[in-house]
């Protein structure tokens, strides 16, 4: 058959139609069924389609064809559809249903060097694909022609098309874009104004679909013509036209291989005056691209050519002159470190110029699994940078992430950031996030509604001029097609500002600077009186909006809830690790400070802050980490990502090593007195567990005063001793006494009596009653009880499984201490061990999973459950700074399919709740098992449920994160009771927790002084210490987060400051404001206080 066949959309309010070949029918008209992606086309103005992964079967996409002509006795008709496939090197098969009777089927192509091909199927029918596009990702785009026998057909009615994927672990895929492609002839005017030498003009773009051979088109009008060159695909023109708004341009022709077609008149309209802000900025992966030191040394000559582009461009037009953002300040900081004396100077000099903008954020970071201090190093380290230059940051940049924990805003804010660019990902598991809120800026606000930054999310993503590494000379994409489609789009969506803010950044992710923007815009700029661009740092940009547009803008407080932290859970032990880490490190500053060093390991503890952040930075592993997970590239990387966690760990195990030397100065060579350190605020009751020295034989424990205290031998040898009200900010004497000791000196009552049951076929807690609660709180409807494990094979929640061969042990029988060990087989393990411990003299239960898992490929998650029974209970979750009600406090556009908190998550009503610390798994789902999303989908809405899953394993993503994690990995929990909702005491809880007694042997001649400081107001924490640049200072970061504001007055009882004041507008404590002892810390707010010595 000839399928030569061209037809041309010019699109206005006025059509025509022209003859065609009657066998060309469209090949999508509407969906059926199907996930809907964002993503790019041959087209620009085609920006959705539908999307089947090859790895869950029962999934398809399904759509309509255009309705068959009645009365016709055409044999065979052709069906014209765009697709997009991937190009993979193992192929799979896709089947076709045509109105569900199976058709054919076809394969992913495992190159791309073959654009074109044909598979036969039933009855004569063949589907030809004719790519015309390799995108940026090398995968294949372009035109499909489905070609079907009449028979096979139903006159009057629209063909249904189903495409069904196979199941595989591989993420290959196939989709069609929801795009109708008809034979209107329409015409569009673009939103834009031509500078010609015979003055302004205005612009009409014919876009011209041709699927034949290359011919060419003849455009005319106003006495001019032009010819074209038409290729197959889509071709587009641009031709200016004389006149004024409300002009009518009635004499417009397009001539296609000798058919000439009449375009209907065309009224100008107004175009509205804009400039292009443009963020030319290089994405940091820390990896992915290229190994992690590769990168380093990538954006080092970054930086070398955005000096040379800077002075090379110096007298250039405004706007045109060359300017570079530094994304992530992580390569700035080895940069400075590394460059020559010159280099360096000339980078501070152009950053002091304008043309280097150093943007906030030291690393692009899962914000939602870091910790406070972690938070604000994130900052403070670019602002440490920024001080070598002599500049103050105005603005942050974050990229590729989806999603932010709504504590950054006062971490920002605090630390004088104003301007936020979040630059997400354009469609990989990024909800709904970007089509929330692109281009729609807003002020976020945090929960205490004291700080707020000026957010912006471009509605095209970072990526937009992506065109792919290893391309040679970047292909500019920065051209009339996506930037008068972009207008376009704004305009019918009423966009209501003479300025926009558009992320630039060529080649890949780790991409160079472009050093042909400069002319581009330039010429662009002679060319066109609007739209105009203008190159610009982050600051510059926002800086000029807000003055225009700052008062108009509306405010917004909530959490963004992220969706890319899931992927932490791939490497389950190792991210564990980094967060105990990151507690022992705020810990151990507290305990040097209060034990009364005032030397501090200034740079170990910076080099710890380092690794943490490197660990929790996004890129966790190459591009191909899922495809070819044993492949040299993916195991090399993740390597180095998993050293950062290693390093992290054992540089603050020495960290904590040295502070506990200095609190523990005087030893007794016979290890019988310790000492009790408490690094926080308020008095803490809890049981220390002591080792007892073997020559000391059975043996009782004693105060500071000789009194017996509570104590009890565990099965792995230990005592355990209760402690009750531990000072704040101070220590308190254990003295181990030599005696005829029984282990268990009364009988255990047993388990029931206790207040808690477990399942013998689950091993899960399906009863539990704590002293003050006489109803069990676990509601068993759902079919699974307390801490019950979930295996989900493959991506589909409905597909559980749960343990066997429950074997259950009481290791622990005593007055003070209770255990319980469920050993188990498993699903996805070499077996499961789980502990239950509860107190005789506490109100808590503590709970250890350990998981031995198997080395699994295939798609896999891993959930333990917390059903709770609180009737009227709302859910509330702690991020790094404060927390938010789930479903009531999440900004449109958060991820609903799991939630990340920081410490802890609370089920409460008025009178009763729960709250659960989880100091090792960050990740918790509501109602629902309720991932992988690309299984169910992204949810809308936030069911209310008392029922969370700790979702602690995974490793659904397709790329960058880990494809198995065998080994074994621990998850802690405690469960608190109490009366009604109190975050003061669910932050106290979480702290003794992630932060916890600290025992160190002592001497009992050796005197326990006062505590450092103590203070007169119970409703505010101080949560750490932290050492200054010196030893001259230090600073104290107090917390208060209730719903009112509380003023605090400070007594220092072991030192007299020469001043305490408050940090203004900077977390390091380097500018200060208010002096004095007595403060006012607001309502859900966090300070930072500066003691000088």
């Amino acid at each position: 058959m000839n399928r030569s066949f061209s037809f041309i959309l010019l699109f206005f309010l006025c059509q025509a139609v022209f003859s065609q070949n009657a066998n060309w029918l469209m090949g999508y008209t509407q969906d059926v069924a199907g996930e809907v992606l964002t993503y790019h086309a041959p087209h620009p103005e085609v920006t959705t389609s539908l999307l089947v992964r090859n790895q869950n079967s029962t999934k398809y996409i399904a759509w309509l064809m255009e309705e068959i002509p009645k009365n016709t006795d055409t044999k065979e008709f052709t069906f014209v559809w765009i697709f997009g496939i991937d190009v993979n090197e193992n192929s799979y098969p896709y089947k076709l249903f045509l109105d569900n009777q199976y058709l054919l089927t076809f394969k992913n192509p495992k190159d791309t060097l073959t654009k074109k091909w044909t598979v036969t199927g039933k009855e004569g029918a063949s589907l030809e694909f004719n790519a015309s596009l390799l995108d940026k990702y090398g995968d294949l785009m372009g035109y499909a022609f489905l070609t079907v026998p009449a028979k096979l057909l139903t006159e009057g009615q629209k063909p249904e098309i189903r495409i069904v994927a196979t199941s595989s672990s591989d993420p290959c895929w196939y989709m069609t874009h929801r795009y109708a492609m008809n034979s209107s002839l329409l015409a569009k005017q673009m939103p834009a104004i031509m500078n010609t030498p015979e003055g302004e003009k205005y612009v009409l773009r014919f876009d011209i679909h041709h699927f034949g051979e290359k011919t060419t088109a003849k455009i005319s009008a106003q006495g001019e013509s032009m010819e074209i060159p038409i290729r197959m695909g889509v071709n587009y023109t641009y031709f200016p036209v004389s006149g004024k708004a409300g002009d009518i341009i009635d004499d417009i022709s397009v001539n296609i291989d000798g058919h000439e077609n009449i375009i209907p008149p065309i009224s100008l309209s107004t175009v509205r005056p804009i400039t292009l802000y443009l963020l030319h900025h290089s994405h940091s992966d820390i990896g992915y691209t290229h190994h992690q030191s590769v990168v380093e040394r990538m954006h080092h000559s970054f930086f070398r050519q955005a000096v040379m582009l800077h002075d090379k461009t110096a007298g250039y037009p405004h706007g045109a002159r060359f300017k570079w953002n530094v994304e992530v300040c992580w390569a700035v900081e080895s940069y400075l470190g590394k460059c020559s004396p010159e280099e360096k100077e000339n980078f501070i000099r152009v950053v002091q110029e304008g043309g280097i903008g150093l943007d906030g954020l030291w690393a692009n970071e899962l914000t939602g699994i870091c910790s406070p201090e972690e938070l604000i190093q994130l900052i403070q380290r670019s602002a440490m940078v920024a001080s070598v230059c002599n500049v103050e940051l105005r603005s942050a940049m974050i990229t590729d992430i989806p999603g932010y924990t709504w504590s950054l805003v006062p971490v920002m804010a605090k630390s004088g950031i104003r301007y936020f660019s979040p630059g997400t990902n354009t469609f990989h598991r990024i909800g709904d996030i970007k089509d929330t809120w692109g281009d729609k800026p807003f002020y976020w606000v945090s929960r205490s509604g004291l700080d707020s930054v000026l957010t912006w999310f471009p509605a095209r993503g970072y990526s937009w001029f992506h065109t792919g590494l290893g391309a040679g000379v970047p292909k500019n994409l920065l051209t009339e097609e996506p930037i008068f489609e972009y207008l376009d789009q704004m305009s019918q969506e009423t966009f209501p500002y003479d300025m926009s803010i558009i992320r630039y950044n060529i080649g890949s992710d780790n991409g160079p600077p472009h050093k042909a923007l400069p002319d581009i815009v330039k010429k662009w700029n002679e060319t066109y009186i609007t739209p105009k661009m203008h190159i610009a740092t982050t600051t510059e940009a926002f800086s000029v909006f807000e003055e225009r547009y700052g008062d108009e803008l509306p405010s917004f407080a909530g959490d963004l809830t992220p969706y890319w932290e899931d992927g932490a859970s791939s490497s389950a032990r190792e991210t564990a690790l980094v967060n105990k880490a990151a507690e022992r490190l705020t810990q151990a500053q507290s305990l040097l400070l209060l034990s009364g060093s005032r030397h501090f390991p200034l740079d170990q503890i910076q080099e710890a802050w380092k690794y943490i952040l490197l660990y929790d930075e996004h890129t966790w592993g190459s591009w191909n980490s899922i495809s070819a997970p044993h492949d040299p590239f993916t195991i090399e990387q993740w390597k180095t990502k998993q050293s950062f966690a290693l390093k992290a760990d054992s540089i603050t195990r020495e960290i904590m090593q040295r502070a506990k030397a200095s609190a523990s100065a005087y030893i007794d060579k016979e290890l019988r007195s310790y000492d009790v350190w408490n690094t926080h605020s308020w008095p803490i009751s809890d049981v220390v567990y002591i080792d007892v020295p073997e020559d000391l034989g059975m043996a009782y424990a004693t105060d500071g005063q000789g009194k017996h205290l509570k104590s009890q031998y565990m099965a792995d040898g230990s005592l355990a001793v209760f402690l009750r009200e531990v000072p704040p900010m101070s220590a308190t004497r254990v003295t181990l006494r030599q005696e005829v000791h029984f282990a268990n000196p009364l009988p255990w009552k047993g388990i029931s009596a206790a207040g808690i049951s477990i399942d013998e076929n689950s091993g899960a807690i399906d009863s539990l009653a704590f002293q003050n609660l006489s109803e069990n709180i676990v509601d068993n409807s759902f079919g699974f009880g307390l801490n019950s494990y979930i295996y989900v094979e493959g991506r589909d929640p409905a597909n559980k499984h749960y343990v066997d061969q429950v074997s259950i042990t009481y290791p622990d029988k005593g007055p003070l201490v209770n255990s319980i060990r469920i050993e188990s087989d498993a699903p996805g393990t070499e077996g499961l061990l789980r502990e239950v411990r509860f107190y005789n003299t506490m109100n808590r239960i503590d709970i250890s999973n350990t998981i031995f898992k198997s080395e699994v490929y295939e798609p896999e998650g891993i959930h333990f459950s917390f059903p709770f029974n609180i009737p009227g209970g709302d859910v509330h979750i702690n991020q790094a700074w404060d927390y938010y009600k789930a479903g009531g406090e999440q900004l449109p556009g958060s991820n609903l399919n799991y939630n990340t908190m920081s410490r802890w998550i609370d089920v409460s009503s008025d009178t009763l709740g729960v709250c659960v610390v989880s100091p090792d798994a960050p990740l918790v789902e509501l109602g629902e098992i309720s991932m992988d999303a690309l299984s169910v989908g992204y949810k809308d809405k936030l069911e209310a449920s008392q029922c969370i899953f700790s979702y602690v394993m995974n490793n659904y993503w397709e790329t960058n994160f880990l494809a198995a994690q065998p080994g074994e990995a621990s998850f802690r929990y405690s469960l608190y009771p109490h009366g009604g909702f109190d975050p003061l005491k669910n932050m106290k809880r979480a702290l003794e927790r992630t932060q916890p007694l600290i025992v160190l042997p002592s001497s009992e001649d050796r005197k326990l002084g006062l505590s450092l400081i103590s203070f007169d107001n119970p409703n505010i924490l101080i949560t750490t210490f932290i050492p200054g640049t010196d030893n001259s200072y230090f600073l104290l970061r107090v917390y208060n987060p209730g719903n009112e504001d509380q003023a605090v007055n400070f007594k220092w009882n072991l030192l007299s400051p020469i001043t305490v004041s408050f940090s203004a507008s900077d977390l390091s404590g380097l500018r200060i404001s208010k002096s004095g002892n007595t403060f006012v810390i607001r309502a859900h707010d966090f300070e930072t206080i500066r003691v000088d010595l």
